[in-house]
């Protein structure tokens, strides 16, 4: 993943953008935006969505072909220029970096738009951890659940490096649903949120569940490390009675843990890295197609966890029990299946054929399997079966 003219130098971009409702200005072209003043992303990309749900189509989707690619090209600029500066001392860099309680990442804003750069390669945990965000908040979006945001983002892979650029949120007014660090504990200040969330869980195949335990426990569709805040609202909304919007961040660990680790596949044996942090998740299209709901929480913490109550939740174990079941028999599921696929194809092809067609097939194959919820990285253990 080095420099040269590869795909990668060049900034490719590892994933789709994702944006959500609001109001804002007409959106401008970026060299205009440039000159002028800083653009509020997340605002112009709430605005065009609003324009959808008004059925106003023409408006709505000329804002978000407008504002996405102006987004796109904003971030991937800043991006190659903060990744190209790493190596130099920060008190002169173009960029400087900001203080983050997060060990995994390395934080920017610049221009309205949050950079995280993941520390490590591609089998570190927050490389997977930034393409977890980016997955998982584009599944939650497609559902559009109303009155709920998800913050405008896009992902690229960039000289060895993942950097995940999302658009700065706007103030927070107060948290709504999630793990209050002062409290050292889950609140819930919006009943409404559960509600409003269920026609999307349902749509994921997620089971609603409870966080914490006893009479301080809570029901929630998504997983604890979730944090839901409400949007602070100017004066003009408040007298307008204009309903709040919520915003969901933190969305990596939306979907279950995956229990099976490549060769080493038995659920039924955990060990120190699969827990509720772990970057190991199931893949949305294999919840979807189990016959029952999936709750996102199993209660495992990390070894080291700093706050062991953020783990401990009612009904967890029954949690853990249904994942197991899932990771062990839909994991059989998607080998048998590819297996079958990869055994018809092989015995169709003739016998003459060369090397370079089988394994262009062989990739339209594995592709169709990733679509279908097989993580590719077992592909060790089905080599293993197949043999």
């Amino acid at each position: 993943m080095g420099g040269g003219t590869s795909k990668l130098s060049q900034g490719t971009q590892a994933g789709p953008v994702v944006g959500m409702r609001g109001g804002g200005p007409e959106p401008l072209t970026l060299g205009t935006a440039a000159n002028s003043y800083v653009r509020d992303w997340n605002k112009e990309f709430q605005d065009s969505l609003a324009y959808l749900d008004k059925n106003e189509m023409r408006k709505g989707y000329a804002g978000l072909a407008a504002v996405s690619r102006d987004f796109h090209e904003q971030a991937k600029s800043t991006m190659m220029l903060i990744i190209s500066e790493l190596g130099i001392v920060e008190e002169q860099k173009t960029h400087m970096s900001l203080p983050s309680g997060d060990a995994l990442v390395t934080t920017y804003d610049v221009q309205n738009i949050i950079y995280q750069v993941a520390h490590g390669g591609q089998a570190s945990q927050s490389w997977k951890d930034l393409g977890n965000e980016l997955r998982h908040s584009l599944c939650l979006f497609r559902c559009r659940p109303p009155g709920i945001a998800i913050p405008l983002m896009c992902l690229f892979d960039y000289k060895g490096f993942r950097t995940l650029c999302y658009a700065k949120l706007p103030k927070a007014e107060k948290l709504v649903l999630g793990w209050d660090s002062a409290l050292k504990g889950y609140i819930s200040e919006y009943a409404e949120l559960h509600s409003i969330l269920s026609p999307a869980a349902k749509s994921l195949n997620l089971k609603g569940h409870m966080i914490g335990t006893g009479e301080l426990a809570l029901p929630t569709w998504l997983s604890a490390s979730c944090q839901c805040f409400m949007a602070k609202q100017s004066k003009l909304e408040q007298v307008n009675s204009v309903k709040p919007v919520v915003y969901i961040t933190n969305l990596r660990d939306l979907f279950p843990t995956d229990l099976s680790r490549g060769g080493a596949v038995n659920p039924e044996e955990l060990h120190d890295e699969v827990h509720a942090d772990s970057p190991f998740k199931l893949r949305p299209e294999l919840i979807r197609r189990n016959n029952t709901p999936i709750a996102a929480d199993v209660g495992i913490g990390p070894v080291k966890a700093k706050f062991p109550t953020m783990y401990e939740h009612d009904g967890a174990d029954a949690n853990l029990v249904e994942v197991r079941r899932v990771s062990r028999n839909m994991l059989k599921l998607v080998t048998f299946e590819a297996i079958e696929k990869l055994t018809k194809l092989l015995d169709t092809m003739p016998s003459d054929t060369s090397a370079e067609t089988i394994a262009a097939k062989c990739k339209a194959v594995t592709s169709q399997m990733q679509a279908e919820g097989m993580n590719l990285r077992l592909m060790g253990h089905l080599r293993k079966t197949i043999s």
